[in-house]
């Protein structure tokens, strides 16, 4: 049976964060669609993501990384 695949999107400062359950959450300013950096979440290892597979996960683990400003400087 297929697996099957999920968009999940966060919008959070002017900025979306759209990840596909994939390796790589990409991140894009609301008003372009274009990524301009990405996030990898992936286990390579256990080739599966660190996080879990919902919009839980990716809220989860998008507030942890920008619960440090400087994260945020990075990005602007």
């Amino acid at each position: 049976m297929q697996e099957e695949l999920m968009t999940y999107r966060y919008h959070r400062n002017g900025n979306v964060f759209t990840w596909w359950g994939g390796a790589y959450i990409e991140i894009a300013f609301e008003n372009n669609s274009m990524p301009y950096d990405v996030y990898n979440v992936w286990d390579y290892e256990k080739d599966e993501p660190i996080i879990e597979r919902s919009i839980r996960g990716l809220v989860n683990f998008i507030d942890e990384q920008f619960e440090n400003e400087e994260e945020w400087a990075r990005l602007s």
